[in-house]
């Protein structure tokens, strides 16, 4: 297999039009998670050991031909595109048993034109990696795994509910087998009893495991979550220090030679993610099972979240879209301006209009954003106020 561009790959047409020569990319939804973590807000269907075995494989069996059914839809609309990526997300992927991962794999590659070094990842969380599924997943074809370990420290573990531990993610880090294109690392900001102390520890582990890629998210408080209640109990660090914190982070991350490509994700060479740098290049991509969604050309598609209501339109249509978009050209432009803008190389200053140049000059006066050799991007202290600045960008009523 291929690694990863190391260059970013441009596209081939002005931001408002679609660009059907680039591969595509395919996002598949697994919705099946061992536990409710605290700060989860999202559709699953959480597997309890109570459940019993019949009752989970009743239900994959039947997302796996819902899937399946998805996959023969859209194949035949399809058959000129190569596809590049294949990203499987959640939920949690590593909840499936790898002959029904096999099963999805043989489905896609069979329908599409899967390309020969295509990256091929699945989300794992720390608790599922044995060595002889992580040996297995690399067996049926993946090229890279995205683990969610969100923080090494026990107490910040325990307090969002996750069923891992510290040591145990470490340990199967250390184990996992090499991979063509890496094994990237989710880490968390803003979580209960996080320190400057608690997040230097993380970082030391990730220099220690010598990661090829890093992504950095931001605890978001302002949705309905058990966490919103619980965390009231933990010490909590505030917006200023979650901003100290993301600082801090990027500049130890920089001296491990994991360099900033995108406001939350770090990389060495070539091992940048080909599949989300898709998305911020308002590439083409397809979204299959419950909660996904895509977009091709000017056509946007979201599928339906509840897992029952994606069967249901997936048994009945052979897709599960809950509503579809046809995006105007003006909206993609503008689409692209605010995906770009998380891209440390920014985007063509050609790309951006005359009346949204002059919003953007107040912004350069605040030092959110430069502008040089033909481009414009943010600055390490608009990547901390982004949406300042992705506001001038937003779609407006057509």
């Amino acid at each position: 297999m291929g690694s990863a561009p190391t260059k970013p790959i441009e596209s081939t047409g002005e931001p408002g039009e679609a660009s059907p020569v680039e591969p595509l990319a395919i996002y598949l939804h697994v919705p099946f998670c061992g536990q409710r973590c605290a700060y989860c807000h999202f559709e699953i269907k959480v597997f309890h050991p109570s459940s019993g075995p019949g009752l989970r494989d009743a239900f994959v069996r039947r997302y796996v031909a819902g899937l399946a059914r998805e996959i023969e839809t859209y194949a035949p609309r399809f058959r000129d595109r190569e596809v590049g990526s294949l990203f499987f997300g959640g939920g949690t992927p590593s909840r499936l048993d790898l002959d029904v991962l096999a099963k999805i794999l043989e489905c896609v590659k069979r329908r599409f034109d899967v390309r020969e070094d295509a990256e091929i990842s699945i989300e794992v969380n720390p608790e599922d990696g044995t060595r002889d599924y992580l040996n297995g997943l690399r067996a049926l074809g993946f090229t890279r795994l995205s683990f969610g370990v969100q923080t090494f420290d026990d107490r910040g573990l325990r307090a969002i509910g996750r069923p891992h531990d510290g040591a145990g993610a470490l340990r199967v880090l250390g184990e996992t087998p090499a991979f063509p294109h890496g094994v990237s690392v989710d880490l968390m900001l803003g979580l209960p009893f996080q320190n400057r102390e608690t997040l230097e520890r993380d970082l030391n582990h990730i220099e220690a495991l010598a990661l090829g890629h890093l992504s950095v998210y931001m605890l978001e408080t302002d949705l309905p979550t058990p966490l919103d209640k619980t965390g009231r109990d933990y010490p909590m660090p505030d917006a200023d220090a979650q901003a100290e914190s993301y600082e801090h982070l990027c500049v130890r991350l920089a001296q491990m030679g994991l360099v900033q490509y995108e406001i939350s994700n770090f990389a060495r060479d070539g091992l940048r993610c080909r599949h989300n740098s898709v998305y911020w290049r308002c590439g083409d991509y397809l979204g299959l099972g419950p909660a996904a969604h895509g977009r091709t050309g000017l056509e946007y598609r979201a599928n339906h979240a509840r897992l029952g209501d994606w069967f249901a339109a997936v048994e009945a249509h052979g897709l599960g879209v809950a509503q579809t978009e046809r995006w105007s050209p003006e909206r993609l432009r503008r689409e692209r301006l605010v995906q770009g803008f998380r891209l440390n190389e920014g985007v063509p200053a050609s790309w951006i209009s005359p009346e949204d140049r002059a919003q953007l000059s107040r912004c350069e006066t605040y030092g959110l954003v430069w502008c040089r050799d033909g481009r414009c991007g943010l600055t390490a202290k608009g990547r901390l106020l982004g949406n300042e600045v992705f506001q001038i960008f937003v779609a407006r009523d057509e």
